[in-house]
This record gives structure tokens, C-alpha cells and sequence, in this order.
């Protein structure tokens, strides 16, 4: 693809603004023979050689140029200049004229013969027409197109290559779809983002060589499809695994055609609603409200997973208290901090029953230092009947005497 930056002949009054006069040609310009990308819309690729004609007419004249000519339709024309971002920065602050008028000469009947840019058949929003859902299966090398006639769901399914991978298998099934049913209007819906990218740009597109050789002779496939068409089309997006109701049903049929394994829908609400936690692992009460389902069978689920059970309330601190009262039996044990210096030996004591905790930090950790944390303990509470040992046998033999003086 290039563009012609052209003048007009000497002795021609450049006054004159019609652009029917004779013109030379100044300098040919050309993009690169390879694409920056692997699939190149031809709007781009004009809006490309629009900005790279306008640089090079400010690097000769040093100004812009008066006029620019794109060969294409009035309608075409404007339908582009109003949809087309690429063409819309290409031409920023472009205070010229812009037309689809070309020079006379025997040498521009070729660019008059040749439809160079065309409003394209894909349409940004659904059509009026038949809707075919697409799917592809790595595992299997299979892909499938579903759609429904006359309230029944057919299918066919497309058998892979050993070289297929995802992509191409997703292209093949939007190619069987676009030519099969190429006199007609048609949506093709996808829950492959890929394809859905792909496809509208490459009716008219600029194709790159790719490594992957199966992958380019779907795209050169894809396109002269595309080129048989005299129809619109339309190809959305949908995610996968949302729901069952509407498109999401559907696809759900296209997904079951490429499946491994034929997956028999729940028949209540309980199976739902474990189905679902298997997969989102909502807590009981999310289950609860989505499923309409008693509270108790929701938490029944969420305990039997295997991921969420341990989630659930954290084990209490020391002995199980097992109908002890409060203030009966404590739990007493040193801990070292060497943070806090001299007095690194905390004294922790916990009531196993209501679980209050004291601590006080201690030179030590001999009786002498246990009885300085109890004498301060037992101003606060009303002391213990017994308690466990502590961890040195200095303090353990002197427990006695001082839960006797605690009384």
C-alpha cells in the first residue's frame, strides 16, 4: 500500500482549487512491506500513510498540504470520518480540504478502477438474524458451532488437526459459521476474547507473516470469507460459566458440545448449591439466599469442603474448659522477650474457662518472680482454687505455699 504526494504542474495557476487539473508526482510513499501488528486494518493502514504524507509534505514545502484525496465512495467517506479513531488522529489539526476527488491522467485510472477502502459488513451491534454460538476444546481438539432452529438446538462439531491449538480451533469454527450461512445476516457469538478481536479487524486487514503457520492460513482463510460476504455480521463477547438463562444458556450448549465429559444438570436446589461451592465457594449464608435453601444445609456444605471447613471458628486458648467455672483453674507459663531487656521472663496466666489473660514482666523466672505476678494477679481477681505448673521446678515447689497464702 502507498499514497502519491502530488503538485501541480509549473504554469498552473495555484490559485485554482479544483483538483481536476493535470498533477505530477512528487514522491511515492509506502509503509513497510511486514505490518507492526499481525492483523493491520486497512483503515489504519491509511491513517498511517496519511500521517507519514503529511510529515513528508512539511519536511519539502514546509507547510501542510492543501488537499487530501482518499479514494472511497461519499458515503464511505463520511461514515469513516465520523467512526474511525485511527483516521480521526490522522487527520488532527488538518485545516485543509478533504475528498474522494481524484486527478485526471491516463496513469490515475488505476487507483479510479481499484476499490481501495470500503465501509465495512461487520457491525458493532447485534443484527437482525440467525445466532450461532462458538466453543473449542484444547483437550479433545474438537470445536463446535450450536445453534437453534425451530425451537431445536443443533450442533456440528469440527474435528482438530494435531497442531491445533485453542485459537485455531476457535477460527475454524467461526469460519464454518461466516460460510455457511455467508447470504445471510448473521451473529456469531464467542466466550473466546481472541477471536472476537480478531475477526473485525480482518475483513480488509493487512496480514503480517506469523510463526505459527497453521494459525496464518486461518487468517488468509478467515479473510477471503469474509471478502465472499455481501451481507453484515455481527461477533460479540460473552463469558463463560455466568449463568443459564438467555445467552449464557446457549453457550452453556456450545461448552457441553466440546466438553469431555457430559455433565447431567443438578436437578435440585441442594446439588446447585453445592455445584456452585465447589466452584465459588461462597459462605453459608450466600448459599442461603442464592438458592433458596434452609441455613443449616448451607453451613452442611461449606463444613463438608475440603478448602473452606478450616475457615470456620478458631480453636479456644489452653485446656478445654469441660463445665469448669471461672476463676477455678489457670494455666501459668513464662515466655522470653529479649526486646525488653532485663525484664525479658513475661509471666502469662490465662483462666482456661473465660479465657482472661495476665501478664507481667519479671527479672526472673525463679518462685521468687512467680510470686511477685500472682501477689499482683490476686489484687485484681478473686484468686484460683488450683492451677497447673509452671515451667521451672523452683517455682513448681513453691506453688503449694503460695496458693495456700492466696488462700
Amino acid at each position: 500500500m502507498e499514497c502519491l504526494l502530488c503538485g501541480k504542474k509549473k504554469g498552473e495557476n495555484r490559485s485554482d482549487q479544483k483538483f481536476d487539473s493535470a498533477a505530477i508526482v512528487i514522491e511515492w510513499v509506502f509503509l513497510p512491506v511486514q505490518p507492526k501488528c499481525h492483523v493491520m486494518s486497512r483503515t489504519d493502514a491509511f491513517a498511517a500513510l496519511i500521517r507519514k504524507g503529511r510529515d513528508r509534505i512539511v519536511e519539502i514545502d514546509g507547510k501542510e498540504p492543501a488537499e487530501i484525496s482518499i479514494p472511497m465512495k461519499d458515503e464511505d467517506l463520511e461514515w469513516l470520518l465520523r467512526h474511525s479513531v485511527a483516521l480521526q488522529e490522522a487527520l488532527l489539526g488538518f485545516a485543509g480540504v478533504v475528498h474522494n476527488k481524484q486527478p485526471k491522467g491516463p496513469m490515475w485510472h488505476l487507483i479510479t478502477r481499484h476499490r481501495w477502502l470500503e465501509r465495512l459488513l461487520c457491525s458493532l451491534k447485534p443484527v437482525e438474524g440467525r445466532t450461532v454460538f462458538t466453543d473449542a476444546g484444547q483437550k479433545i481438539k474438537k470445536a463446535a458451532c450450536v445453534w437453534q432452529q425451530q425451537g431445536e438446538w443443533l450442533k456440528h462439531v469440527i474435528k482438530g488437526e494435531a497442531g491445533d491449538t485453542l485459537q485455531s480451533l476457535e477460527l475454524k469454527a467461526v469460519c464454518w459459521a461466516l460460510q455457511t450461512w455467508n447470504k445471510e445476516p448473521l451473529n456469531v457469538v464467542s466466550d473466546y476474547l481472541y477471536v472476537v478481536g480478531v475477526v473485525p479487524r480482518i475483513e480488509d486487514a493487512l496480514l503480517r507473516q506469523t510463526q505459527n503457520q497453521r494459525l496464518g492460513e486461518l487468517f488468509l482463510q478467515l479473510r477471503s470469507v469474509l471478502k465472499q460476504r455481501h451481507h453484515v455480521f455481527c461477533v460479540m463477547h460473552i463469558r463463560s460459566h455466568q449463568c443459564n438463562r438467555g445467552l449464557g444458556e446457549s453457550n452453556a450448549q456450545a461448552d457441553a458440545a466440546v466438553s469431555c465429559v457430559v455433565n447431567v444438570p443438578p436437578q435440585n436446589k441442594f446439588e446447585k448449591a453445592r455445584n456452585s461451592h465447589e466452584t465459588f465457594h461462597q459462605n453459608a449464608r450466600a448459599l442461603h439466599r442464592q438458592f433458596q435453601i434452609p441455613l443449616s444445609d448451607a453451613q452442611g456444605i461449606v463444613r463438608a469442603c475440603p478448602q473452606c471447613s478450616h475457615h470456620g471458628p478458631r480453636l479456644g486458648l489452653g485446656t478445654n474448659p469441660k463445665g469448669l467455672k471461672a476463676l477455678e483453674l489457670w494455666q501459668i507459663d513464662v515466655t522470653h522477650i529479649p526486646e525488653f531487656g532485663r525484664l525479658k521472663y513475661l509471666h502469662v496466666t490465662v483462666d482456661i474457662y473465660s479465657k482472661f489473660i495476665w501478664a507481667t514482666a519479671q527479672p526472673g523466672e525463679k518462685g521468687l518472680h512467680v510470686d511477685r505476678h500472682l501477689s499482683v494477679l490476686q489484687s485484681w481477681v478473686y484468686l484460683w482454687k488450683s492451677r497447673p505448673t509452671t515451667v521451672q521446678p523452683m517455682s513448681v515447689s513453691k506453688l503449694p505455699d503460695l496458693c495456700r497464702n492466696g488462700g
